[in-house]
């Protein structure tokens, strides 16, 4: 076993926005995991709800409204550098996600990761 610290990051995102916000994680950081890179997660099947208010510029909905879209949750490991995280949410993810305002989760980790 080569347990490893590393963050976890999570989004939520509409099944078709999948490549592009991986395209734009991996422009930043190359996702290691072990002796692989590219390493990402997803799975569908969800769904995201929420009611934009005054001020707001949604992708889909209306102010004032709640709306609930079919959702795809895609997470990704990165090593334990808070300034890397920042750069891969605010370089890679942020700018490549379709909605103003995406769920992003950031957790610390162990991960079974063989040496590379």
């Amino acid at each position: 076993m080569a347990l490893q610290n590393v963050y976890r990051i999570a989004t939520y995102l509409p099944q078709d926005a999948v490549d592009r916000v991986l395209a734009g994680v991996c422009s930043v950081v190359p996702l290691r995991y072990g002796r692989y890179d590219c390493s990402a997660w997803w799975i569908g099947g969800g769904t995201e709800q929420y009611q934009p208010i005054a001020g707001a510029n949604p992708s889909h909905g209306e102010v004032g409204k709640v709306s609930r879209v079919p959702t795809t949750r895609l997470e990704f490991c990165v090593p334990l550098d808070l300034e890397l995280v920042r750069r891969v949410i605010d370089v890679g993810l942020r700018p490549n996600h379709p909605w103003e305002e995406p769920a992003i989760f950031v957790d610390e980790i162990l991960a079974d990761i063989l040496k590379a």
